[in-house]
């Protein structure tokens, strides 16, 4: 934890010192121990978690301060044991303890401490850190911490690339019929005017974010999904289709992209090591980030499977609530807890998928874009990296996709000036 509370604040790791006599006065100290010093120190007693070698139940009862909620309460400037309960929260240590999961095998967000004592919408461990910069400098005031800025990473998951077009003759055919059957002839016309007619898929919004991010100053990630075969939540078009890889071709062109693993790979390793190498054959660059379809994946295994192939993942939150499943909105490299190991797998969480918003909280259009806006705000104040997740076939051209194109639009205008 002193390399990460380091990097976090000073851009390079903190320097250890185990004897009195190493320190010097003048240094700006960081006393983590149940001694005090003579000479000026924050001083921050251990709980003893960062000390343990096995994973155990943690008592995290949790107090709120005039700032913030704290656990792992104990002796020092802060409080509590600012760097074993971050530890606690990075590591997502509960997700290695006896839990229940979701309906997709998923860790349930239920089970989080962060859900249970409502800090979820908070990226906490930022807004610690902000305590300790100022317990340091009202030690030392002439500390110069790294410089941060709040920034905005928008990403999309292409899921389903098109609605009707390029599905195939069989495809197509069969969705017609079920739509006959089923009574839904407006929708059964529109598969017909896109096949027959050459009218516009509503999901086909390339161009239309293209133009909308430019305008607005942005780069978006793309997330591809690549299964070979459509089998239970992966439905995308075929990777070997020609009008798929002149998508991924175009985007690739212009924006970083990356693989979307499929939920079949989320269980079979040889598949995402495939799935992965088609992708960089289709767009002729590395392909070293990761997102896993329907973010269905466990702990350690979901990473562990990753690591020698990738080095950035954007799986970091829930499949069925918004907020930050870390309690950070700065990215951080994953530490292997079972193994006690350090990973060069970067991580960066994300705080809003839109998708949350309508199948699992049911939120209209408006109370969407509240919580969008919160979720920003609160990333802003601790000048944080703030990540949302969008998928083209969710802001598409259908009444449905219209109104949430809408919630992304109005949340450009409102915090991103257009370029001129």
């Amino acid at each position: 934890m002193a390399h990460w509370a380091g990097n976090y604040l000073f851009g390079q790791p903190l320097q250890m010192a185990h004897d009195l006599e190493s320190l010097q006065a003048g240094e700006a100290i960081l006393n983590y121990s149940h001694s005090t010093l003579a000479l000026p120190s924050v001083h921050m007693a251990p709980h003893g978690l960062l000390e343990q070698s096995h994973v155990q139940l943690q008592t995290t009862q949790t107090t709120q301060t005039a700032d913030y909620p704290i656990f792992f309460a104990g002796e020092g400037a802060m409080g509590f044991d600012l760097l074993s309960a971050a530890f606690f929260l990075l590591s997502r240590y509960e997700e290695y303890l006896p839990h229940t999961n979701d309906a997709f095998g998923r860790y349930c967000h239920t089970n989080a401490l962060a859900y249970r004592e409502n800090f979820l919408h908070r990226p906490l461990i930022d807004e610690w850190m902000m305590g300790l910069k100022a317990c340091l400098l009202r030690q030392f005031p002439g500390l110069v911490f790294a410089q941060r800025a709040a920034t905005y990473t928008p990403t999309f998951d292409v899921d389903v690339a098109w609605s009707y077009a390029h599905k195939g003759l069989w495809r197509n055919t069969g969705g017609l019929v079920r739509q006959l059957l089923s009574g839904r002839f407006n929708a059964a016309a529109n598969r017909v005017n896109v096949v027959l007619n050459g009218v516009r898929d509503p999901f086909d919004v390339y161009a239309d974010l293209n133009g909308l991010h430019q305008r607005h100053g942005l780069k978006p990630k793309w997330f591809f999904l690549m299964a070979k075969k459509a089998r239970g939540y992966d439905k995308n078009t075929n990777p070997r289709k020609p009008a798929y890889q002149q998508l991924m071709q175009q985007m690739a062109g212009k924006f970083a992209v990356g693989l979307h693993g499929s939920c079949q790979a989320a269980k079979h390793p040889t598949l995402l090591s495939a799935e992965q190498t088609l992708l960089q054959s289709i767009v002729q660059q590395p392909i070293t980030t990761h997102r896993y379809h329907y973010l269905a994946f466990k702990l350690p295994g979901g990473y562990t499977q990753l690591c020698p192939h990738f080095k950035q993942d954007y799986s970091m939150g829930y499949g069925s609530i918004n907020g930050f499943r870390a309690s950070t909105c700065t990215p951080f490299f994953w530490y292997h807890l079972g193994a006690e190991q350090a990973t060069g797998l970067q991580i960066f969480p994300f705080a809003f998928m839109e998708a949350n918003s309508i199948f699992e909280l049911k939120h209209d259009a408006e109370t969407a874009l509240a919580e969008l806006q919160s979720l920003y705000n609160a990333v802003t104040r601790v000048e944080g990296l703030f990540i949302t997740i969008f998928h083209n076939h969710l802001v598409g051209l259908d009444h449905f996709g219209r109104t949430w194109w809408n919630v992304y639009e109005r949340f450009l205008v409102r915090n991103f000036p257009p370029q001129l």
